[in-house]
């Protein structure tokens, strides 16, 4: 079972991700947070035109002639009756929600006291995602060997233990928490991503979109979220946040393994 990057290859895509966090974090030290936006954006623009004119052409692809919004509907409802598909769906959204409210306030956190890092030395935090290529790839063979479900509730209570090590005021327990619970995402992600496919019994490519559809949901509403967490209670907060939404992917676990 090729587990790792049945949806859109993690250990590549937050290997880009890490490097625009750390990059940026360099360019603001040295020349403000405007140029560093600036930079990004023009290295994205870049990277996209590259893409442009370097994508190969498609082979063994045959177009569905006509858009018949009926059939696609029709696939989605289909994918939100089915008995686990909505249950990796919510994992995977509450588990990138999980990873992206904490890597969006881990910088303010280390950049304040007791740690007062500088902007480059902050944005180091974010080589800790290439614990997760490791996870992701060994999620697959122990999937292989032990079950789904089983390699998915270990990600999970990684992850919560990566959580609470780094409510430790210390600088080595925040990063080993962070650590931690980057290892334990990576490898549910891989699991879920991968489990939707096999569930998925036709129109695989519509279970997909529902999947990265609320992975990004997540992310996006759960990482605007934990700001008023973290101006209320700052760190802690943040933390309690993740921990409610981990406790809801736990729950909806247990869900996914009667199903």
């Amino acid at each position: 079972m090729k587990t790792v990057g049945t949806i859109g290859y993690p250990h590549t895509r937050y290997g880009r991700g890490m490097s625009g966090r750390v990059l940026s974090g360099i360019v603001a030290e040295f020349f403000g947070w405007r140029v560093a936006v600036m930079s990004i954006g023009l290295v994205g623009l870049v990277l996209a035109l590259g893409f442009i004119l370097l994508l190969p052409p498609s082979r063994n692809f045959v177009a569905r002639r006509g858009f018949h919004p009926r059939y696609h509907f029709g696939a989605w409802f289909a994918h939100l009756k089915h008995p686990g598909l909505p249950a990796l769906f919510l994992i995977g959204g509450l588990t990138m929600a999980i990873f992206v409210t904490s890597y969006n306030y881990a910088g303010f956190l280390l950049a304040g006291p007791p740690f007062l890092l500088s902007p480059a030395a902050a944005s180091l935090i974010f080589t800790v995602y290439l614990g997760g290529t490791f996870t992701s790839s060994y999620a697959g063979h122990l999937s292989d060997r032990m079950g789904r479900w089983p390699v998915m509730l270990a990600g999970l209570c990684l992850t919560a233990a990566g959580l609470a090590l780094s409510l430790v005021p210390q600088l080595w327990a925040v990063v080993a928490g962070l650590a931690l619970a980057t290892g334990g995402f990576f490898a549910t992600h891989a699991v879920a991503s991968s489990w939707v496919g096999r569930l998925a019994a036709k129109d695989k490519a519509h279970a997909t979109s529902l999947y990265l559809l609320v992975y990004y949901l997540g992310s996006s509403i759960a990482g605007s979220l934990g700001g008023w967490f973290w101006s209320s209670d700052g760190w802690p907060g943040v933390m309690g946040f993740c921990g409610a939404m981990l406790l809801a992917a736990l729950l909806v676990s247990l869900k996914l393994k009667r199903a």
